[in-house]
């Protein structure tokens, strides 16, 4: 991650630099140990996070986020484990990122990262591809601080979905050769997308929205 000189050089002009140096590290020392706290409050049972500092405990899911969750997650993880790609996990992989702390709603790794998680503990690496459904009290942090930081860490690729009827729609995201999100895609309930990250994953965008259509969609990847 390059910094951007606009927010460091002020700091580099100023005769207080060396209180502004301290504070910060003071704060990060304190961000520390608050991270270290999260790791022992959070259980199986929970979807929380950690994000800047904070601890943000995730509410119950209203049903057409769920069932985009189920329904794409489904389609991933029977192409990935039918074609011997890597790992799809939801919801509840917890993954450490420089600062932050996250439980992406969908996750696919490769079969090279997928060799560093070991099932015996909770925290995962970076994925290939991340996918996020979004819903009103994550919406700004999905579109915002996520995505900075996604692509800061290396995600190569992220869908940005809406779930909400009559407004549905898929964003997707890949990096470039200077590490920088571009989109590619941009849907409505129609159309095909086709993943970078996941060789060969080409889907219905119909069947992420449409139960009856995701089973069809499931038929076909199993036949």
């Amino acid at each position: 991650m390059i910094l951007d000189d606009k927010y460091i050089q002020p700091i580099l002009d100023s005769p207080a630099m060396p209180e502004y140096v301290s504070e910060l590290n003071k704060r990060m020392e304190e961000e520390k140990a608050k991270r270290l706290d999260f790791y022992n409050f959070i259980t199986p049972n929970m979807k929380a996070e950690f994000i800047n500092g904070e601890v943000v405990i995730h509410s119950p899911a209203k049903d057409c986020y769920t069932m985009v969750v189920m329904n794409l997650s489904t389609l991933m993880k029977v192409y990935v484990l039918k074609n011997k790609l890597g790992l799809v996990r939801a919801e509840k992989a917890l993954i450490p990122f420089q600062r932050n702390d996250y439980q992406p709603d969908i996750c696919f790794w490769n079969n090279e990262k997928s060799k560093e998680i070991k099932p015996g503990e909770h925290l995962y690496p970076v994925p290939n591809l991340i996918v996020e459904v979004l819903s009103r009290s994550t919406r700004s942090k999905d579109k915002g601080i996520k995505k900075e930081d996604y692509e800061a860490q290396g995600v190569k690729e992220y869908w940005i979905i809406d779930p909400r009827p009559g407004k549905e729609k898929i964003q997707q995201f890949v990096q470039g050769e200077q590490g920088i999100y571009g989109m590619v895609a941009e849907t409505d309930d129609t159309g095909v997308l086709t993943s970078f990250a996941i060789q060969g994953f080409e889907i219905k965008v119909e069947a992420v929205f449409d139960e009856a259509k995701n089973l069809e969609m499931l038929a076909q990847l199993m036949g």
